[in-house]
């Protein structure tokens, strides 16, 4: 989301079409360390990282902390924040849950950042450090691409069988809730 919406800002682009001009900029470490000493990072999961905590606000004050930076070192920038900020949560709230001396975790990966390659390259670095392999949706019969359709084919599962599917402290809602509505023509 960073990475689209500086691309957005900076190129007037949507997206970083395959990683290329992150590719061709230098990741300022300094900017990337001070971005995740922020309290979103910080806090424990479950949490949601929505356009409201990392839309255009978000871009537009990344970008003044880059100041001086060229436009590929900010999308690099930016590339590596969201693979620091993926390792960086695992090593913190995940392995430490499932056995952080284990060798054996594997990582899935969808949507549209499975289709940049300097994102993964960077992605695969991070984790390749916590013993952690990284695979795609693909790999098991889910186009990236699907992700969207997959949550709320799941979404609307529990729906139908009248279970709620909201997670009330990564939200905010006061309870959990049945999301949907079943309707019959």
């Amino acid at each position: 989301m960073v990475v689209d919406a500086v691309m957005e800002e900076l190129f007037g682009r949507r997206y970083d079409r395959d990683g290329r001009v992150a590719a061709s900029g230098r990741v300022l470490d300094g900017v990337i360390a001070r971005l995740l000493r922020a309290r979103f990072f910080r806090q424990k999961p479950p949490r949601t990282a929505g356009r409201e905590e990392f839309g255009r606000e978000y871009a537009g004050r990344f970008i003044q902390i880059c100041h001086g930076a060229s436009k590929p070192d900010v999308v690099a920038t930016a590339t590596a924040l969201t693979a620091r900020s993926i390792a960086d949560a695992v090593a913190r709230f995940v392995l430490p849950r499932f056995g952080v001396r284990r060798r054996d975790h594997e990582m899935i990966v969808s949507g549209g950042g499975a289709k940049n390659p300097t994102l993964i390259a960077m992605l695969r670095d991070e984790i390749a450090a916590l013993g952690i392999e990284l695979h795609f949706s693909d790999e098991f019969g889910i186009p990236a691409e699907a992700k969207e359709a997959v949550a709320f084919a799941l979404l609307a599962h529990e729906t139908w069988h009248r279970r709620p599917s909201n997670v009330p402290s990564a939200t905010g809602a006061k309870r959990a809730a049945i999301l949907g509505k079943i309707s019959y023509a």
